[in-house]
């Protein structure tokens, strides 16, 4: 008769420190445990299959099996009578596991065995238990991969439950990526399974289409159909030079990919965007910029929404290159009346009209001015001889206008606007002799909403430049030589205003406009 030492411990919960490895498929190397569980808990009372069901942390450093079995009775509160023959060392960490699986664990990892009797779990070595019963305490399991070919492994894997291959243990664990089927079970249910796999994983028959696009890019409309072919056998290709796609999937699902890019390549809905860019020009005694509540009264439809600090005044409290923004809506296409309303506050002139179609969520670009050139020079020593290389640059100057349309329902528009005014202010001399323009920019970005066919007001952009001017006797003063001394030229400092008016229309792409200034 075995020595067996005799552990009843009262129920009481201790809650160990979570370590960093937890055995999330609660450890494919005990599964084979778990098996057989059922059938030593036969003799086990209704007690000890509650306390079996009790949820316990375990952190285990290399302690004996002995002791392991301890503390997982004093976590559980049931009562375990070990053999002195039960021996080995266990290193184990996991949390928020039954007492049941947790027993399949240990006695696993260190080759032991256990059964029931009433209330108590006798665990005792694996060997001792197969010579006292003639049959072995687990089931051998093990994994095997099989590879597929022409079929998804999902497929493959629901034609293996539906047969009901698996013992009550085994799991499939497939990998959809490579399309491997992974079986963990006896090898009685592997030997099945590759019969089965070797029966049904044969070529299929697939179709394959070509659809032309008329709207959509080819290499978006393929990442939106990607995720609904089918696993492991659809495939989706660019053609016709990105004019097309083309789909290989099964016959049955043909039909509604085909539908599905049909009824993604529709016309995107597109944003008309009418720019009116006007420059009201002052000298430095005239008032500091347009007073939009002015222009109010007299266009009772504006609107003015907010306005923007755009650039600092200077340091005497007076108005800088640029003050504010003022952001409004014109209702009513009544630009003649706007002109007339800002020419009270000093010159007013158009600068340009442009327009521009943008589709919806899309950047629309503007820039209406000019590229100043300016030289730069660089030198590389070749073989002890230095030569000179010259390099012309461009900045941009004048007026840029980023503007980004979304459409929304109800015919509004959301716009991200992005102004800006530039110009070259004076221009420096670098050591070398190159001479590079110094530019003043006033820029903002803001996100308005309007109504379609609405115009949005963007003014009090400013810039300051000078002006040269010759005055004199008429016709003498144009006489080379002698036009010195019937005239004299004197320079200006003259501030201007720029004021951006900016009308977006819904429109359909499909309809002809003639894009010209009114």
């Amino acid at each position: 008769m075995r020595a067996l030492s005799r552990l009843s411990i009262r129920s009481r919960k201790i809650i160990a420190p979570l370590c960093g490895m937890i055995l999330g498929l609660m450890g494919l190397a005990v599964l084979a445990g778990t098996g057989v569980a059922e059938d030593r808990l036969a003799g086990a009372s209704s007690a000890l299959r509650r306390g079996l069901e009790e949820k316990v942390t375990l952190t285990f450093r290399d302690i004996s099996t002995e002791e392991a079995l301890k503390v997982l009775a004093e976590q559980s509160g049931i009562s375990m009578a070990v053999s002195s023959n039960v021996g080995g060392k266990i290193t184990l960490f996991v949390t928020d596991m039954t007492v049941a699986v947790a027993l399949d664990i240990v006695t696993e990892m260190t080759d032991n065995a256990y059964y029931a009797d009433g209330d108590v779990i006798l665990v005792i070595g694996e060997e001792d238990y197969e010579r006292e019963t003639g049959q072995s305490f687990r089931i051998k399991q093990s994994l095997a991969s099989f590879p597929l070919s022409h079929i998804p492994s999902v497929e493959a894997a629901a034609a293996i439950r539906n047969l009901n291959l698996l013992t009550r243990d085994g799991k499939i664990l497939g990998d959809g990526k490579l399309n491997n089927l992974v079986i963990w079970d006896v090898e009685e249910t592997h030997a099945r399974v590759a019969l089965l796999v070797a029966e049904i994983d044969k070529p299929r028959d697939t179709v394959r289409v070509v659809i032309p696009l008329s709207y959509m890019a080819s290499e978006t409309m393929g990442a939106a159909i990607t995720p609904h072919l089918t696993e492991g056998l659809g495939l989706v290709e660019v053609v016709g030079g990105g004019t097309k796609i083309a789909i290989t999937d099964l016959p049955s699902k043909i039909e509604a990919l085909t539908r599905m890019v049909k009824d993604l390549d529709v016309m995107p809905r597109q944003v008309l965007i009418e720019v009116k860019i006007l420059q009201v020009s002052r000298s430095n005694e005239q008032m500091s910029g347009v007073n939009w509540q002015v222009v109010q009264e007299k266009l009772n439809s504006l609107s003015i929404e907010s306005a923007y600090n755009v650039l600092p005044k200077s340091a005497t409290g007076s108005p800088s290159s640029g003050t504010v923004m003022t952001v409004g809506d014109l209702a009513d296409d009544d630009f003649n009346v706007v002109v007339e309303a800002l020419s009270t506050f000093g010159t007013t002139d158009i600068v340009s009209l442009p327009h521009i179609l943008a589709v919806s969520g899309l950047e629309a670009s503007i820039h209406v001015g000019s590229s100043e050139p300016f030289i730069t020079v660089s030198t590389r020593e070749s073989q002890g001889v230095i030569n000179y290389f010259e390099t012309v640059t461009t900045v941009d100057v004048g007026v840029k206008l980023n503007i980004i349309p979304t459409i929304h329902p109800n015919d509004f528009i959301s716009m991200d606007v992005r102004p800006e005014v530039s110009s070259v202010s004076r221009f420096v001399t670098t050591a070398t002799g190159t001479t590079i323009p110094v530019t003043e920019e006033s820029s903002l970005a803001t996100n308005v909403s309007i109504k379609s066919g609405v115009y949005l007001i963007l003014g009090g952009l400013m810039k300051k430049e000078q002006r040269d001017t010759r005055t004199g006797v008429p016709f003498l003063r144009n006489i080379p030589l002698i036009k010195y001394l019937f005239s004299s030229k004197s320079t200006k400092e003259v501030t201007s205003e720029l004021v951006i008016m900016i009308r977006p229309r819904i429109v359909s792409g499909a309809e002809e406009y003639e894009l010209t200034g009114e």
